[in-house]
């Protein structure tokens, strides 16, 4: 679902998106040209916000892992890159088992502004934990972005 207003100069938008039951194995293909990550099994559910701001945008994304097995393949890179993939793996592990609910899930702030895109990488991990061992992060979306009603009722710009 979006909205889109083209009257205002930059152009308003905002975007909810919902992606639902997707099959993991899947993703593999894809998944080995980028990371040495595989999955064996597992579900994705993925909510996601986002808005246009004057300079940049704003949003969060939550993904769901559900029943995922991930495999860090053998590959060897050597490489501060290849350590954190294998921690970041074997972290998701941890949780996917210790987890009453067998899922692992995580909500990830990020903005842009002025061409500068950052992360709240703190709170996603700590999001993790929480829901791993006993806080649920609930599903769906939260409905917390939105454009203001000022932007949408923006009267087109003359422009000169």
């Amino acid at each position: 679902v979006a909205q889109l207003n083209t009257n205002v100069s930059p152009t308003a938008w905002d975007i909810d998106l919902e992606l639902r039951n997707f099959a993991l194995k899947e993703a593999n293909e894809w998944l080995k040209r980028k990371l040495p990550l595989t999955f064996t099994s597992g579900k994705l559910d993925l909510f996601a916000e986002a808005r246009s701001l004057p300079n940049g945008f704003e949003g969060y994304v939550k993904p769901f892992l559900k029943n995922a097995d991930i495999v860090a393949e053998g590959e060897s890179f050597g490489s501060l890159k290849q350590f954190g993939i294998e921690v970041t793996v074997a972290t998701a592990n941890l949780i996917l088992r210790t987890s009453r609910e067998k899922t692992m899930a995580t909500k990830i702030l990020f903005a842009s502004e002025n061409g500068e895109f950052k992360v709240n990488s703190a709170k996603a991990i700590s999001e993790a934990f929480k829901n791993g061992f006993g806080d649920p992060l609930p599903g769906g979306l939260d409905n917390e972005i939105s454009l203001s009603k000022e932007n949408m009722e923006s009267k087109p710009e003359v422009r000169k």
